[in-house]
């Protein structure tokens, strides 16, 4: 026998709008209300149609999530925000739906083509390394967007951040702390792409200058993008 949301209902003792609400995501029901609700749908094996909802409400009810490369999905950084957005898509019944953001030069970047499609109803970006004229075109669709890590300097689209001006400044001081005098800072070279950039380097002199420090620039180190996987060498000088 197949069942139906009005079985679910009438086994949590709610109403069949109930059931549905807590389906498609809407608020208007208690935490405890949802939880007996997914209880007794699992006790009874009722699993929502979610193509029929789509069509019904218009939306996918699918998330987004753009990244440079899949290799990013186990990275220890980006592999943390990911499992944040999967465990939160799963508690409200979303989909996601992974896209690259690298254009193949011949095409467009598939993120950018799911957007436009519509097969999403919001995506998240998680690529640093985004264009500002990829960003511009993002905007076109109409599909909410949120950027990780990144922020957009036209102020269009909302974004998630790092506090890296303060994360460098308690890391600095507590390398002064500890004794050390001659501290070398490290950064991407591509000052106009990184906007986080300028606060690192506000934090690593915020630090010095808290302390009585000088601010040596031969110990601000740069490196080339994309390659994060290049060498570095310190000379002496830069050890207390």
């Amino acid at each position: 026998m197949t069942v139906l949301q009005e079985h679910v209902a009438e086994k949590a003792g709610v109403s069949v709008a109930t059931v549905s609400r807590v389906f498609s995501g809407k608020a208007g029901f208690s935490k405890e209300t949802r939880n007996k609700v997914l209880e007794t749908a699992q006790k009874l094996g009722f699993t929502p149609n979610s193509f029929a909802s789509a069509l019904r409400s218009g939306k996918s009810n699918n998330i987004g999530v753009a990244i440079r490369e899949f290799k990013y999905i186990t990275g220890n950084y980006f592999g943390s925000i990911i499992s944040g957005i999967a465990q939160l898509s799963d508690e409200n019944n979303k989909g996601l739906m992974f896209a690259t953001s690298v254009s193949s030069g011949v095409k467009e970047a598939e993120y950018i083509r799911i957007a436009k499609e519509r097969r999403v109803d919001g995506l998240i970006v998680i690529d640093q390394s985004i264009k500002k004229t990829e960003l511009l075109k993002l905007s076109k669709p109409g599909v909410p967007i949120v950027l990780v890590d990144r922020k957009d300097s036209t102020g269009r689209l909302p974004s998630v951040c790092v506090d890296y001006s303060r994360a460098v400044r308690e890391a600095v001081s507590s390398l002064i702390k500890l004794g050390h005098k001659r501290i070398a800072g490290l950064t991407p070279e591509r000052k106009d792409t990184f906007d986080e950039y300028k606060d690192k380097v506000s934090g690593y002199v915020d630090a010095l200058e808290e302390y009585n420090l000088p601010f040596c620039q031969e110990l601000l180190y740069y490196f080339a993008l994309p390659d994060w996987n290049c060498h570095y060498r310190f000379g002496p000088d830069v050890l207390p």
